[in-house]
Order: structure tokens, then sequence, then C-alpha cells
């Protein structure tokens, strides 16, 4: 198949029209886009160079935008990839793995920080609490009576046994 400036018009209404099915395009399309844009800026004027750019630009917008929400609804579903090209078929990959990979940290967030979290309880102080250093090597406190905090269960435990401290509410 030649591209041609009818070609790639028709392509971009096609790709307008149809906001969620891509428009088949040859494996080889992208190769044949790049010859025909070597090719116009040979033989055309600039006006009609930058028409035929924007042109391709908004096809590529399109597609992408496709690409990725094809991507996206990938992952949930065994969704049809059909007229993507190979290059686009390996794209789509990509942005899964990307996707997966950005969920699974987003997950593991979640999770050390529940976790930390449980480890964590809200005291009131009975009394004033000098500084102090626990075996970490770090300093807590000073802490005044009637104060409300949020400490970590061996602060804590220290703490109640000597009764400094209550659970708060």
């Amino acid at each position: 198949m030649s591209i041609t400036f009818e070609y790639l018009k028709k392509l971009q209404e096609n790709e307008q029209r149809n906001k969620y099915r891509l428009q088949k395009l040859n494996d080889d399309f992208y190769k044949e886009l790049n010859d025909y844009v070597c090719k116009i800026k040979q033989n055309y004027m600039k006006e009609e160079t930058q028409n035929i750019n924007s042109i391709i630009k908004k096809i590529f917008e399109l597609r992408l935008d496709k690409l990725i929400k094809i991507a996206k609804l990938s992952l949930n579903n065994q969704i049809n990839i059909e007229n993507a090209t190979k290059l686009e078929k390996k794209f789509i990959d990509e942005i899964k793995i990307i996707i997966l990979n950005y969920q699974k940290k987003i997950n593991e967030k979640i999770y050390l920080e529940k976790k930390e979290n449980d480890n964590k309880k809200k005291v009131l102080f009975r009394e004033d609490v000098f500084s102090f250093v626990m075996d970490d090597m770090k300093i807590y406190g000073p802490y005044k009576k009637g104060e409300i905090k949020i400490l970590d269960k061996k602060i804590i435990d220290l703490l109640l046994k000597n009764k400094k401290v209550c659970f708060a509410r």
C-alpha cells in the first residue's frame, strides 16, 4: 500500500469516528509513513508539509489514547487487540507491565503503612516524662501530662510498665 495525503486524511477521520477501535494498519505502516514523510519534505512546500504533519500528529494522538485504554482494559479482561501493529502490541505489553508494577508498589506501600500502623497506638500521658533513648538510639520525649501521642508498641510497653501512660480513645 502506498501512503497518500488522502489515505492519511481518511485514516484520521476513521480514528476519530471510532473512539474505541483501532483502524487496521499494516505492520509496516510506520516504516512506510517515515518514507512518505521524507518524500514530502523534498517535494512539497512548507505549508503542505505542515498540514500533512498535523494530520500525522493527530493520528498518533488518537491511536496513543486508544492504545493506553486498551492496555488498561486488558489487565482485567482478555481483550482482543485487533488492528494494532506489532509495534503497538509491544507498546501495549510495556504499558501493562508499567501499570502492574505501579499497582504492586502501591499495594506494598499500603501494606507497609498498615503494618506500621498496627504497631502504633494512641496513649495519654498521666505525668510529665523526660526525654529518653531507646535501643534504636532515638530520643523520645519530652512529653507533658495530659498530652496524647501515637507511639510504637515497644515504647508504649515501657511507659505502661512505669505507669506513665494509659491508652487514649
